[in-house]
């Protein structure tokens, strides 16, 4: 591509324009846009400078300016629990409070960054793309945001849960190691590896919690004996993201909604046992695991516990990942660069990549690379 068909691209904004400087040595091809690499520390400075041009304080002391960093819409996502009441605001004082007396960083632990969807409709890529770049630099921002009034900062400890659930969603593990060793290296890339740190949630429980998958067997059999209403509400969500919309996952769904009943719930389930039922089960079973084991709390110590999902969740905080205009997570789908923006409010979105091939939009493919990084709005 000559470079006046690169500046063809470029708009007012000049956030779009300086992700474009970021795309080394473009060419057009018959495929989309090529290019040699992306230029991930250009792009990291770019978001440093629009930090230094809008930076604010939430609060005239460190224990109110993080508890209003953390509650502000800017990056709290709203959920089914009013979490900025007084009781959810209180808990979140005091845990700060508790780090800040003994001089340390602040900790985020959020479980997340698993492995790109399986479902190509959603995404075609296996590797991170341009949308988990747009999450890191959204996650290096509040760790910036901390450190403008609190010297000892924060970090974001990343723990990727894909390998824990590989067997669950039918991915290969090899798929989600990848992934996480592919956005580790985006991290040290990006110079982050100071405040952003990644690691595979699966190896730690095998190393600290040997007995785990005992425990995760004992919980799936009380999981079935004693099923609610709220736990099929979470288990639909997990077959409605994952697996085909059937009539049976309809008649699930209605047979919840209409009449309750844990036996015809479970029996239900485990009509499809080969492809989801245990399965199912065994997702939730996970998780309960982990919060009884208290392997969260054992590993990290004095931590906030972060999540970027909107259920109900009394003492975790929802945050947005890629800004607080982007509601589809990063690995469910594909980075998009938009027409105009701010960095903040979102020049770059996540889609579902079958809704972006129907708009005018360029795929960028790095070099050597048979899926796109991203795709650009024309």
């Amino acid at each position: 591509m000559m470079l006046t068909e690169i500046e063809e691209l470029k708009t007012g904004c000049r956030f779009r324009n300086g992700l474009l400087d970021c795309l080394e040595k473009p060419k057009l091809s018959e495929s989309g846009l090529e290019i040699d690499n992306f230029l991930f520390d250009k792009w990291r400075n770019l978001n440093d400078l629009w930090f230094y041009e809008t930076k604010r304080l939430y609060g005239t002391n460190p224990i109110d300016h993080i508890a209003n960093l953390f509650l502000s819409n800017k990056y709290r996502k709203s959920s089914t629990l009013k979490v900025a009441d007084a009781d959810f605001r209180q808990n979140l004082i005091t845990k700060i409070t508790n780090i800040v007396n003994k001089n340390k960083p602040i900790t985020l632990v959020m479980p997340s960054f698993p492995f790109k969807s399986g479902n190509f409709a959603k995404c075609q890529r296996r590797l991170p793309d341009l949308a988990e770049v747009a999450s890191l630099c959204r996650l290096w921002e509040i760790t910036q945001q901390a450190e403008y009034i609190y010297k000892p900062g924060m970090q974001i400890i990343i723990l990727s849960d894909g390998v824990m659930l590989s067997d669950v969603f039918n991915i290969r593990p090899y798929f989600c190691k990848i992934y996480l060793q592919t956005v580790e290296h985006w991290i040290r890339l990006m110079g982050m590896e100071s405040r952003i740190k990644i690691f595979d949630l699966n190896s730690l429980l095998q190393k600290h919690f040997p007995d785990f998958n005992v425990e995760v067997d004992k919980e799936i059999l009380l999981l079935k004996n004693n099923l609610k209403p709220e736990d099929v509400s979470r288990l639909y969500y997990s077959l409605r993201l994952n697996y085909d919309n059937t009539l049976w996952l309809q008649e699930f769904a209605t047979m919840c909604l209409n009449n309750f009943s844990p036996e015809v719930a479970v029996k239900l389930l485990e009509r499809r046992d080969s492809e989801v039922g245990h399965k199912i089960f065994e997702y939730k079973s996970l998780w309960n695991t982990v919060e009884h084991l208290g392997v969260i709390e054992s590993l990290f110590p004095d931590h906030i516990r972060a999540t970027p999902h909107t259920f109900k969740h009394d003492n975790k905080l929802t945050l947005h990942l890629v800004n607080e205009n982007t509601i589809i997570l990063p690995w469910m789908g594909v980075g998009v660069v938009k027409y105009s923006g701010s960095l903040g409010h979102g020049v770059i979105t996540v889609k579902y990549e079958h809704e972006v091939n129907h708009e005018k939009s360029i795929p960028i493919f790095i070099q050597g690379e048979e899926t796109p990084f991203g795709y650009i709005l024309n």
